[in-house]
């Protein structure tokens, strides 16, 4: 059989036709399975990501217990040791003065008074340190009368006179939100008598939206650059606002810093309003 070349030609445009369809199939076939590739290792590092991130706030809150505990430990054993410790070597000073109480004994006396005087500020000390590193009212009343409770402390302590303002709705059942809330709080007043030049300041509690609770503090004081808290001096602490923020991004909330210099300071703490899962 003879076969022209008109003939040869086509049948070579049609095996090229075949080879040129056959490459596009196995090249979609290739770019489909590499698609299904790329998706299912998305998907893994996706479910990977939120599986470390869920074990950065199981760690964070673990954290978070040990803290409290550690604080209400340390509490107890100022509260039940050493203040009464104190108390009594107070009362034994007081016994002694009062069997010394003869002209003769004046210096002996003079000594007498000033380890009393010395006793009862180290007495001081001891009670306000129990209160300050857990106060009971956070963890029997909630946060709402904590933040009240700290305003008259502050007031008490440094003269600083805290209006507060509360949403009674806005209260987190969760401790570690609590703590770490109540904890911020006093952070950012702290610095508030610090920094700020004034003796007044607010603070705001109300509920906000897709169930979170937000803190405000703010005040009308000297202000600051709000890149001076990143500087190695706070962060260093572990006990600054920057800390507190990291460990509020932690528990999925964030803390966000309205200030400049010469225009006060409000400082917004936001956070979930989680179920407990922790006890206290």
């Amino acid at each position: 059989m003879v076969i022209n070349a008109r003939r040869i030609d086509e049948l070579q445009l049609i095996l090229m036709a075949i080879e040129d369809v056959t490459e596009q199939k196995r090249n979609v076939e290739d770019l489909r399975s590499l698609n299904e590739t790329l998706e299912r290792r998305v998907h893994e590092r996706t479910a990977e990501a939120h599986t470390r991130a869920d074990q950065l706030r199981e760690l964070a809150s673990e954290l978070g217990l040990a803290e409290r505990r550690e604080r209400r430990r340390l509490s107890r054993i100022l509260h039940d040791n050493l203040q009464q410790l104190l108390i009594a070597a107070n009362l034994r000073l007081s016994r002694l003065e009062s069997d010394l109480a003869e002209p003769n004994n004046e210096d002996l006396l003079g000594a007498i008074r000033e380890v009393r005087d010395l006793v009862s500020q180290s007495m001081d000390v001891g009670r306000n340190l129990s209160a300050d590193l857990s106060p009971q009212v956070l963890y029997e009343q909630g946060l709402a009368e904590a933040l009240k409770w700290l305003a008259h402390w502050d007031e008490v302590q440094f003269g600083l006179k805290v209006d507060v303002n509360i949403c009674t709705e806005a209260s987190p059942e969760s401790m570690d939100i609590r703590d770490l809330l109540y904890q911020a709080v006093r952070e950012a007043l702290l610095n508030v008598v610090k920094h700020a030049d004034v003796d007044e300041a607010s603070v705001n509690l109300d509920a906000g939206d897709a169930d979170l609770v937000r803190i405000t503090v703010s005040d009308a004081g000297r202000g600051f650059d709000p890149h001076d808290l990143s500087n190695e001096a706070e962060a260093s602490t572990g006990l600054g606002l920057v800390s507190l923020g990291r460990r509020l991004r932690f528990h999925g909330g964030c803390m966000d810093v309205d200030s400049a210099p010469g225009r006060g300071a409000r400082i917004t703490f936001t956070a979930p309003v989680p179920d407990p899962k922790k006890s206290q």
